[in-house]
């Protein structure tokens, strides 16, 4: 049993490790963009809050015109309808 907990504990540091490397890098507000789209798209809602982690709540900002473009472009093409989707980013720190 020790043995297990020390071995997950072992994966959960590394995987931490790992997504710290990920948003250090500099195709993360890329990657960020695509999931906006991609959640945007899976959710099919209108009004969205986006809450994000303290760090990149700038980031969020700045690649967020480009997400939202890029989703409206994404569901015209697909669907035929072109939308203006309210979405906005949360500062609240408690959340």
């Amino acid at each position: 049993m020790r043995l297990r907990d020390g071995l997950l504990n072992q994966l959960t540091a590394e995987a931490a490790e790992k997504c710290g490397m990920v948003a250090r890098g500099q195709n993360y507000p890329h990657l960020l963009q695509k999931l906006i789209v991609q959640g945007l798209i899976k959710i099919e809602e209108i009004s969205v809050v986006i809450y994000t982690r303290a760090e990149d709540v700038s980031v969020v900002k700045q690649i967020l015109p480009d997400a939202i473009s890029e989703y409206v472009d994404i569901m015209e093409r697909e669907s035929g309808i072109k939308l203006k989707p309210n979405v906005t980013v949360s500062e609240d720190p408690a959340k």
